[in-house]
């Protein structure tokens, strides 16, 4: 099973939750959990868009980067508390 097959359902729930909400859904990225990568898809499409959603990966897992790569993506310090 693919990184893709495993996010097709909760992708297809959104989605149809935010078109129902009149939101309209631009792109989609499956990323892995790697801070580089995920500051940089935030960096690439902040300029296009007015909101971003980013989904999975932000529970209370230990190996977790997200909330890391979103302060690199943003150039602010992460502040643990």
């Amino acid at each position: 099973m693919g990184l893709a097959d495993t996010n097709v359902e909760p992708l297809s729930t959104i989605s149809k939750k935010m078109t129902e909400s009149g939101v309209t859904l631009k792109e989609v990225r499956f990323l892995r959990d790697h801070v580089g990568e995920i500051s940089e898809a935030i960096r690439s499409l902040r300029p296009t868009v007015t909101s971003l959603i980013l989904t999975g990966g932000l529970g209370p897992t230990h190996d977790d980067v997200t909330i890391q790569a979103v302060a690199k993506a943003l150039d602010v310090p992460l502040v643990l508390h």
